[in-house]
């Protein structure tokens, strides 16, 4: 998949809170991350071959996948750490639906920056989750915090 982003959204955006969908679950997961940047990467690997255990093959929707949960992971650790994070996905009706919960204030939007410079080594999670989603918000959690969620387009897999 080959995504524009450069002129996505002319100013910094935030999102307003939008209910998380409901789809009709086929597979569903939830990894326990860390607060350290070391553990998106373990995360990352955890749900990969999670899918593909759900009986996805497809190499670009697993790409796709890792980015999303990457980036929203990444952000959460650096923006809203807490002790207990988690990364949730959920597979059916032909959507990906990948949560990630976090520190945030509940009352807080997650925004898309703009402007970032070229070479900068970070600032563009969003703007990524932004392009790649078919949709994406957040949640005020009933524990505190927040979840950021987003809906990836999803062929599905054989249900094993």
């Amino acid at each position: 998949m080959t995504v524009n982003i450069a002129d996505r959204h002319a100013a910094p955006t935030a999102v307003t809170v939008v209910e998380r969908p409901r789809l009709p679950v086929r597979h569903q997961i939830a990894i326990e991350v860390a607060p350290h940047e070391q553990d998106v990467g373990r995360a990352r690997h955890k749900l990969r071959e999670t899918l593909i255990s759900w009986g996805t093959e497809d190499g670009e929707n697993l790409r796709s996948a890792e980015l999303v949960a990457s980036e929203l992971l990444t952000n959460a650790i650096r923006y809203a750490p807490r002790e207990e994070m988690a990364l949730t996905a959920a597979e059916g009706a032909g959507s990906l639906l990948i949560e990630v919960e976090d520190g945030g204030n509940p009352s807080s939007a997650p925004t898309i920056q703009q402007g970032v410079a070229a070479d900068a080594v970070s600032g563009r999670g969003m703007l990524i989750v932004d392009a790649m989603a078919d949709e994406w918000s957040w949640r005020p959690l009933p524990n505190g915090g927040r979840g950021t969620w987003a809906v990836l387009p999803w062929p599905g897999g054989v249900a094993r």
